[in-house]
């Protein structure tokens, strides 16, 4: 196996273990966006770092030579994990998960700008 394989290989199995591992995909749904894409971040720069170990095994020489190898393996991995999560669907469950985290990251002052945005688009009364 290549290293570009094992690095899209990589970006495609952590996007499915975050979405249909049950404990990992309901903890994973519960983060903040942010926190969320630090979290997937640093398991797709660690896969790039295990596919640069993969290819350079025990060579030290190897490492400062292959730096092209590994951004290129980074950005593999990370093209393969957004497209197998735009591509896989949500269970009813997830979907009522991530509603959930959604709503509870509203905070008042954005619940009462949507409101004053609805009352201003809404016409004025009608006065008899």
């Amino acid at each position: 196996m290549t290293p570009d394989q094992l690095s899209v290989t990589a970006g495609i199995v952590l996007s499915l273990a975050f979405s249909y591992i049950p404990g990992l995909s309901a903890w994973y749904d519960a983060l903040t966006p942010t926190t969320k894409r630090g979290v997937m971040l640093a398991a797709l720069l660690v896969a790039a770092v295990g596919t640069l170990a993969y290819r350079c095994r025990a060579d030290g020489a190897c490492y400062g030579a292959n730096a092209e190898t590994f951004l290129w393996a980074f950005v593999l991995a990370a093209i393969a994990n957004q497209t197998a999560a735009r591509l896989t669907p949500l269970s009813p469950e997830r979907r009522a998960v991530r509603a959930a985290a959604h709503d509870a990251n509203i905070t008042p002052k954005m619940e009462r700008d949507a409101d004053r945005a609805v009352d201003a688009a809404a016409p004025p009364p009608h006065r008899k």
